[in-house]
């Protein structure tokens, strides 16, 4: 990588609220799925949202993924500041059996169980100063649950009313003023997107969406109560994973990148 490479992908980046990277982490995301048993037939009679954290100090491919040089220098750029881990990753899984889905009404925050993501199916912004990492873990495509982001909507100043997501915005509204870029593609595929942006997830009935998610800000709306979210277990001790490797962390600056905002972190 050089410097022009960097640059060019920010340009995407900060034009259009979102840049899909022009390489991925397949060999990482095989690796983990092994380690963690993630296979979707165990969530074969599930219905739901759900969220693990994950602990990037015990997997040596986790932590390589979270201080790849490409997406430290991307976020630096957008913040013009160190980025700062907002909590630790999270490993989400959206397990869809129920529909269809109306994509006019407005669900409640808690109705899981009409596409597993409740409010996240409307159109909404997260915070001005979030950006968001996401790394596939399964082939996506226009039939599977996935993302969609609405291109350049980050240049808009919405505003999260309170914290339950009062600012919901209508299907045809945004779809008449942005083109909606759809977040698919092979298991290992890296977006960087702006939580400015409007987005929203668009479940499909009988489908199965699992990622790795890295949060990050220029050190405000940090989170460092992660009790919801329980840890995700290493399920076969045979695949145990390799610890960090402290030589990914020599750098101060990557090493307060993992620690300002989750200090158990900067071990």
């Amino acid at each position: 990588m050089n410097d022009g490479q960097l640059e060019s992908w920010f340009s995407a980046l900060d034009q259009d609220g979102i840049v899909k990277l022009p390489f991925d982490f397949a060999n990482e995301v095989a690796a983990c799925k092994r380690r963690y048993q993630l296979d979707p037939s165990l969530f074969q009679n599930k219905n739901g949202y759900f969220i693990n954290t994950v602990d990037p100090w015990a997997d040596n491919n986790i932590m390589s993924m979270l201080c790849h040089p490409v997406i430290l220098g991307l976020l630096s750029l957008r913040f013009g500041a160190q980025p700062i881990l907002r909590h630790p990753p999270i490993f989400r899984i959206d397990r869809a059996l129920n529909g269809p889905f109306d994509e006019t009404g407005i669900r409640h925050i808690d109705d899981l169980e009409k596409g597993n993501a409740g409010f996240a199916q409307n159109w909404h912004a997260d915070n001005a100063d979030l950006m968001h990492v996401d790394v596939l873990f399964e082939d996506v495509d226009l039939e599977t649950s996935h993302m969609e982001f609405a291109k350049r909507s980050h240049h808009i100043p919405f505003c999260t009313l309170d914290p339950a997501y009062d600012a919901n915005f209508a299907d045809k509204t945004v779809k008449s003023e942005f083109e909606i870029v759809p977040l698919i593609g092979k298991a290992g595929t890296v977006y960087v997107w702006s939580g400015n942006g409007l987005h929203r997830m668009r479940p499909v009935k009988n489908s199965f969406r699992s990622l790795l998610i890295f949060y990050s800000t220029p050190g405000n709306n940090l989170i460092s109560n992660t009790e919801g979210w329980p840890p995700l277990e290493i399920l076969d001790g045979s695949q145990a994973p390799e610890p960090a490797d402290r030589a990914i962390v020599e750098d101060p600056l990557v090493a307060q990148y993992l620690g300002w905002a989750y200090p158990d972190m900067a071990r």
